[in-house]
């Protein structure tokens, strides 16, 4: 073993350097918060530098594995499959989120769905990008929370989704629930920078369809402190290539700013039970 090979010249690294303390690395520690960062990432199978934005999603909800909830968005720009693709990976609801938010920059990412300083675009475009406004956002004390749970009839094919929204103060404005299915663990092929086309590609939280409108359900009720509001959603899974052991709920409460939609209140991830 290579750690028995050099035993000897570390030890004698070790005593000449016995006098200097060792450097302590303080271990990190995710935020106590029930705050849910939603990135919806703009990303298509053509999209050389877009399997970057892929690793940044995944080194974030390693960071943050309670306060991160991801959908991939294929639509627009260099998403249409290519000759060695087995599947399409984009969805109509897809293509009308990436026409309203001007997602055909790829790969960009919104961030909770708000516009930061410095930016010119509600997506922010290059994954290098990304970090400041997670974190950013994460920092924000909640005004909802939201949990709920959703299972999967075999038998009928449908996914009985229920969705509850607990306000944390009273909220005036216009608001709305949005109720999103992804997919992860997608075999396809996609085009990588200095690579070319990998055959064995892995997709994760690719949207298959919005159970809501694709803008989003107008919540009618009154968002007051305290007072939990429930919606309950059916609905029926008619793919026959969708795993729904691979699939996921993301639901999340938008509204309340100056661009329709925006921002992103807070969000949820919810595991479909089979």
């Amino acid at each position: 073993m290579k750690r028995f090979i050099f035993i000897i010249f570390t030890s004698i690294l070790v005593f000449n350097s016995c006098c200097d303390d060792p450097v302590k690395v303080p271990d990190f520690k995710p935020p106590e918060t029930s705050k849910v960062v939603l990135i919806e990432e703009f990303t298509g199978v053509n999209c050389i530098n877009c399997p970057g934005g892929a690793e940044e999603i995944k080194r974030l909800k390693g960071l943050y594995p309670d306060n991160i909830a991801a959908i991939a968005i294929h639509g627009g720009d260099l998403s249409e499959p290519l000759e060695e693709s087995k599947y399409d990976l984009r969805c109509e609801d897809g293509e009308k989120l990436v026409k309203k938010w001007g997602g055909n920059n790829k790969p960009s990412a919104m961030i909770d769905r708000v516009k930061f300083e410095g930016e010119e675009t509600v997506p922010i475009a290059g994954y290098n990008f990304w970090n400041d406004p997670v974190v950013q956002e994460l920092k924000k004390e909640p005004v909802v929370n939201l949990n709920g749970k959703a299972e999967y009839d075999a038998a009928n094919k449908t996914i009985s989704i229920e969705v509850n929204i607990f306000p944390l103060q009273n909220l005036n404005g216009n608001y709305k629930l949005n109720i999103a299915l992804t997919e992860d663990h997608i075999i396809d092929a996609q085009n990588v920078k200095n690579v070319g086309i990998v055959k064995d590609y892995e997709f994760n939280h690719v949207l298959r369809d919005l159970v809501t409108n694709w803008n989003g359900d107008v919540i009618n009720e009154s968002l007051i402190e305290n007072n939990p509001v429930s919606f309950k959603y059916k609905y029926t899974v008619t793919n026959e290539l969708w795993k729904i052991e691979n699939m996921h709920v993301i639901a999340f409460v938008a509204g309340g700013g100056e661009i329709d939609n925006s921002p992103v209140l807070n969000a949820a991830e919810i595991e479909i039970e089979n």
